[in-house]
């Protein structure tokens, strides 16, 4: 297990090429002015025709803000978690280019939308994956990137602090019900900059490496609607629950070339998630770890052999189309996720159930 608890680290503090060290983050913000609106219904025979292309940026510009929250580690130390939130918004603006959106934009008039909260990789940070957080934003989600303290960019170099890296670990399914939880209640209660922005319904969840078992962790102990875990490794550690009892749509993303978290773990997790409404399984043929990761713009090691816009647009492509069919409803992205209609050799839809 400790093998693992350090090789983990090594891939994803690359990332730090890219994007640098956490934010200095705050809760400053426009105020957003509750408004809610009904999901649009579903044609009576919906079509991938009848779908903006899920890969493709959606209808919404993006704006950004940031946060701080204070929650008690399992030592019982106090634990400060930044957070990078994107959302829908109606206003083109000066992008942030760290942030990649317009900072503290009003948020769009048609909120509430659904949550989806991501967990970072071992070594990474909020925005590690920002092809993905902005990505999702603009197709109506919010999108909470949160850290998890003693395990990112900025603390964990070359993360060789058993013990330090033990307690965060432990503490990750534990950071992210409790972002979760922080800002539904904000936005029910009208707290600027969050308030009226959330739908508390519809809430999901996903992650990388190994915020993609946390992702799994999160799922397997509830109060979340469907999850995506990208490349997730495959250990038993303290407050992790078993894939066995995730009861939601789970979506799990590897690549065939990742020599850090091989997809025979993405393999297992699909396989252990049998009380799964709804799973699937999905392979990238010429991809490595950090394929899920901005860092393969940049760089080229841990990324394998296919070009990272691709990559991106393949993880985009599929992660909208699930969020959007099981968050939103919107029956017309399911063809999207069926074996047979991948758009390329370059994706493979390895193992479906409960998508018919």
């Amino acid at each position: 297990m400790l093998r693992w608890l350090l090789v983990l680290c090594l891939p994803l503090a690359l990332i730090a090429a890219c994007g640098g060290d956490d934010d200095d983050s705050s809760q400053d913000g426009a105020a957003v002015a509750p408004a809610a609106t009904e999901t649009a219904e579903a044609t009576a025979t919906p079509t991938q025709s009848e779908a903006q292309a899920p890969e493709q940026a959606g209808p919404y510009a993006v704006g950004v803000t940031l946060g701080e929250y204070n929650k008690t580690s399992t030592t019982g130390q106090n634990r400060s978690i930044d957070v990078v939130i994107w959302y829908p918004t109606d206003e083109a603006g000066a992008v942030d280019q760290n942030l990649q959106g317009v900072l503290n934009s009003p948020p769009s008039a048609d909120a509430p939308f659904p949550l989806i909260v991501f967990s970072h990789g071992s070594g990474g940070n909020p925005r590690q994956s920002r092809f993905l957080t902005v990505h999702l934003a603009s197709h109506g989600f919010v999108v909470a990137a949160l850290s998890h303290p003693g395990n990112t960019t900025d603390d964990c170099f070359p993360c060789r602090d058993f013990n330090q890296l033990a307690d965060s670990y432990a503490n990750r399914p534990l950071d992210i019900t409790f972002i979760r939880d922080q800002l539904i209640a904000a936005s029910l209660a009208n707290t600027p900059p969050l308030g009226g922005l959330i739908d508390a319904t519809s809430i999901g969840l996903t992650g990388h490496s190994f915020g993609g078992y946390t992702t799994v962790a999160g799922l397997a102990n509830g109060g979340w609607d469907a999850g995506a875990a990208l490349a997730p490794v495959d250990i038993a550690l303290p407050n992790f629950g078993s894939a066995s009892t995730i009861d939601v749509p789970l979506l799990v993303y590897g690549g065939a070339l990742d020599t850090t978290t091989p997809f025979t773990m993405q393999q297992a997790i699909y396989d252990a998630a049998v009380n799964a409404p709804a799973r699937l399984l999905l392979e990238l043929p010429r991809a490595g770890h950090l394929a899920f990761a901005d860092i393969c713009l940049t760089a080229s090691a841990g990324c394998g052999d296919l070009d990272p816009a691709v990559a991106h647009d393949l993880i985009n492509l599929y992660l909208t189309a699930f969020f959007r069919y099981y968050l939103n409803g919107e029956e017309q992205y399911r063809s999207y996720l069926l074996s047979g209609n991948e758009p390329s050799d370059e994706v493979v839809v390895v193992a479906e159930s409960g998508l018919e």
